[in-house]
């Protein structure tokens, strides 16, 4: 059967599909809608303030062709401002889009390659999982992530028109494919694997269906390798390198024990959500899977050669698992060589959006090829925990916008002179709120001006920040005399931060600071405040007066 008819025999299908996913992906996120706010989102309220739409066509400085998200990102910031509600409405229902996307793309994969009939759930589980996936909370969350959904749908549809192509050979289809990938480009770097992807696929294609023909379809991925090298071409011309984002010097650094134990990290994220295990452990891990890369290629390649000698068919389960494996790998590739923060949950979520619903493929494959009395239980466990952790994240960002919103509310010290800030929040369970890392300034003065339109910038000392990991957490404050303070955690799993670091001693003109072990410090002050002059500290969702 064709894909052509196959798309036929529900025609409202997805439409259906997508009202249900995006029910679910409201309700899930309703709580949500104060979050997501904050950080990078004041970057770029503050660049976007400051300019006009036709920045638009040079990023507004950034380095980077990012042309088509600052499109959108800019366009939406107009319409909605700092309104909560309307970003939440907008975020869960693109999700769920997206969902519904991987959905068709899943159920294309499947009908091209697979037997239909033995994989008749697979897109619907595979999408599920995807839809309610606690790692992709960050990006439905947290506002700043427009691009890479918005890669992630073009990617998509790029890589289904072109499975399209292969079935039917209409150049419509591979001009929508490559249309597709050119609009990906436009929104951030992940899209440059694309070309890699088309080419494995088409291996996968002349495997099964033209063996005798393997430079019958060269052309097609040629097509996506030669804008690939236009684009790096003209990212050179207006941005003065090939590679934007981080920088040629981030994103071509590959360290081979780094890329495998990266890798590592994200696949068992998926398989055995790693970024929930005790730091302890996941630190032993990382550092073997470092130490070990060699051998682990070594194991994989005669894993494979042993599954190849055995001559499974292109039909039999074990194929399509390492089929959406290897797309999942590749999927993963541009970002195998950024730090991983495994120190807390959340932080790079967000790079593995793209490549998810290709483990999610894997893993529902593996559950579906078990015998139903092992299938079931083992489906039930990894379903508690995968719904566990979704809505662990997604309190993690409402408690977290809960105590943002509430701290600018509670803001009433705009006349005073000099506002000195002992500690505001950095983040919840990795869910991030004013984090600042600029040397000077702080990102709640900057929210409170972009959102209130109270100026306290050129007026406001940070000293830390602090994660939370409840709405209540605080800090002890010991008021020594006029000139010091001391300030320890009010409660255990805080410590305090400085610039998105681990806090240390410093010094100003007015004050300095002695740190013990990032769970306390002491604030000696030159001279006692003036009258004109407060200093407040972060208790859950208000401020406290320190009183001397």
């Amino acid at each position: 059967m064709s894909l052509q008819s196959f798309s036929k025999q529900l025609p409202n299908a997805k439409l259906l599909l997508f009202v249900f996913y995006g029910l679910i992906s409201l309700f899930m996120y309703r709580n949500t809608q104060e979050a997501g706010l904050v950080f990078d989102f004041n970057g770029w309220a503050k660049v976007f303030e400051e300019h006009s739409f036709i920045d638009v066509f040079s990023c507004f400085g950034y380095p980077g062709l990012h042309q088509l998200n600052h499109l959108f990102f800019y366009s939406f910031y107009k319409l909605f401002g700092f309104n909560g509600t309307a970003w939440y409405i907008l975020f869960a229902m693109a999700h769920a889009f997206t969902a519904v996307l991987a959905f068709s793309l899943i159920q294309d994969i499947c009908a091209h390659f697979f037997s239909r009939e033995n994989f008749k759930y697979l897109p619907f589980l595979a999408s599920f999982l995807f839809l309610s996936s606690p790692f992709a909370v960050d990006v439905v969350v947290s506002k700043v992530c427009l691009h890479y959904m918005l890669c992630t749908i073009f990617f998509y549809t790029s890589l289904r028109l072109f499975i399209q192509y292969l079935n039917q050979a209409q150049v419509f289809y591979l001009l929508g494919s490559l249309i597709s990938f050119v609009l990906a480009l436009f929104c951030i770097e992940l899209a440059y694997i694309l070309p890699v992807v088309a080419l494995y696929v088409m291996c996968f294609h002349v495997f099964k269906y033209e063996r005798k023909y393997v430079f019958k379809l060269w052309k097609a991925p040629a097509l996506f390798f030669g804008i690939l090298f236009i684009f790096l071409l003209l990212h050179k011309l207006m941005v003065g390198s090939f590679i934007g984002h981080y920088g040629a010097g981030v994103h071509t650094k590959f360290q081979l024990g780094e890329l495998f134990a990266n890798f590592f990290y994200y696949f068992n994220n998926y398989l055995l959500f790693f970024d929930f295990w005790p730091y302890s452990f996941k630190q032993f891990q990382m550092n073997w899977f470092g130490e070990n890369g060699l051998v682990l290629i070594l194991a994989s390649g005669i894993f494979v050669f042993i599954l190849l000698f055995k001559k499974y068919k292109i039909h039999n389960r074990i194929v399509p698992i390492l089929f959406f494996g290897g797309i999942f790998f590749l999927a993963l590739a541009p970002i195998l060589n950024l730090y991983c923060v495994n120190l807390q949950t959340i932080e790079n979520d967000r790079y593995s959006y793209l490549a998810s619903i290709f483990i999610y493929a894997a893993i529902a494959i593996s559950f579906l090829s078990l015998s139903r009395w092992v299938q079931i239980p083992l489906s039930l466990v990894y379903i508690f925990f995968h719904f566990s952790f979704t809505f662990q994240n997604i309190e993690a960002f409402s408690e977290m916008g809960e105590v943002s919103r509430g701290l600018l509310d509670d803001f009433k010290w705009e006349d005073k002179e000099r506002v000195i800030i002992l500690v505001q929040a950095e983040n919840n369970k990795g869910a991030r709120a004013f984090t600042t890392i600029s040397r000077h300034g702080s990102e709640f003065a900057e929210s409170l001006y972009l959102e209130r339109g109270i100026d306290i910038r050129d007026k406001v000392d940070l000293i830390y920040e602090m994660n939370i990991n409840s709405v209540n957490d605080s800090v002890v404050v010991e008021v020594i005399d006029k000139k010091n303070i001391k300030v320890k955690v009010g409660s255990w799993g805080s410590w305090f931060w400085k610039h998105h670091l681990g806090a240390q001693s410093f010094k100003t003109k007015n004050y300095s600071t002695i740190v013990h072990d990032g769970l306390a410090f002491d604030l000696i002050l030159n001279e006692p405040l003036k009258e004109n002059e407060v200093m407040l500290y972060m208790n859950g969702n208000s401020w406290q007066v320190v009183n001397f």
